[in-house]
């Protein structure tokens, strides 16, 4: 059997870098609109009861908490991450593995 070409191949994005994943990327978009529109959609709905309406507001569907998907920072994995650092179990062996815990009290020698 003669061999394929497997085409481009994209390796795992470095920590700190933007993804490649768009799973990633419609997360981060939907986080920036979450934190500089939500405090505005409270005022638009505060207003528009002051007026008389009352309602959805369809604006607010493009903006809300339910936009945001907890998804990890490098690869996009949406299951097990953590809020404050955005990394789940395979964000946290790559860091564990380049040695970025140790200066943060990690002590790899240790057994419990």
């Amino acid at each position: 059997m003669a061999a394929r070409n497997p085409g481009p191949f994209l390796h795992q994005t470095p920590i700190g870098f933007p993804s490649y994943s768009a799973a990633v990327a419609r997360d981060w978009k939907a986080r920036k609109a979450f934190q500089h529109n939500e405090v505005n959609g409270r005022v638009y709905k505060a207003i528009y009861e002051n007026m008389g309406i009352r309602g959805s507001m369809p604006l607010m569907k493009y903006v809300g908490r339910n936009r945001i998907r907890m998804r990890g920072m490098t690869e996009g994995y949406p299951r097990g991450n953590f809020r404050w650092t955005h990394l789940n179990k395979h964000g946290f062996s790559q860091i564990y593995r380049e040695g970025w815990l140790i200066k943060y009290g990690l002590d790899p020698d240790r057994f419990h």
